[in-house]
C-alpha cells in the first residue's frame, strides 16, 4: 500500500514540478517581445500562470498515476487536452492568442514526459511466454 502512495505522490510532484518548469519555459520565451525589462516580464507572467499552472499539473499527475495501466492512447487523450486547455485559455483570457501556438510546444513536451514517466510497466500475457 506504501508504494501506491508514494507512486502517487510521484505522480503529482512530478506533474506539478513539470507545470512550474513549463511556466517558465513559456514565461522567458513571452519575455522575448518586451525589450525594455525581460526580468519583469518573467516574473508578473510567471506570477499570474504559476498557481493555476500548478493545479492543472497536479491533477494530470494524478490522473497519470491512476491511469499507469491504461494504454497510452487514453492516457494523452486525457492529459494532453486540459493542459493545452489551459495554455489557450490563458491566453484569450490576457488577450495574447499570438503566444498560445508557441506556448503550447513546450506543454505538450512537458504533457508527453509527464505520460511517459508516470506509464506503469507491462503486463506480459501468460501465453505469450508459451511456445508450441
Amino acid at each position: 500500500m506504501l508504494s501506491v502512495m508514494e507512486s502517487h505522490s510521484r505522480s503529482i510532484a512530478l506533474g506539478a514540478w513539470l507545470a512550474f518548469v513549463n511556466t517558465l519555459v513559456i514565461a522567458i520565451g513571452m519575455s522575448a517581445s518586451d525589450h525594455h525589462d525581460r526580468l519583469g516580464a518573467v516574473m508578473l507572467i510567471s506570477i499570474i500562470a504559476c498557481l493555476p499552472a500548478l493545479l492543472t499539473g497536479a491533477v494530470l499527475g494524478v490522473i497519470a498515476g491512476e491511469l499507469a495501466y491504461s494504454p497510452v492512447w487514453l492516457r494523452r487523450a486525457l492529459i494532453v487536452p486540459p493542459a493545452l486547455g489551459l495554455v489557450g485559455g490563458l491566453g484569450l483570457l490576457f488577450s495574447l492568442t499570438a503566444f498560445v501556438p508557441v506556448a503550447c510546444i513546450p506543454t505538450l513536451a512537458c504533457c508527453l514526459y509527464l505520460e511517459r514517466r508516470t506509464r506503469g510497466d507491462a503486463i506480459v500475457p501468460a501465453c505469450a511466454a508459451v511456445v508450441k
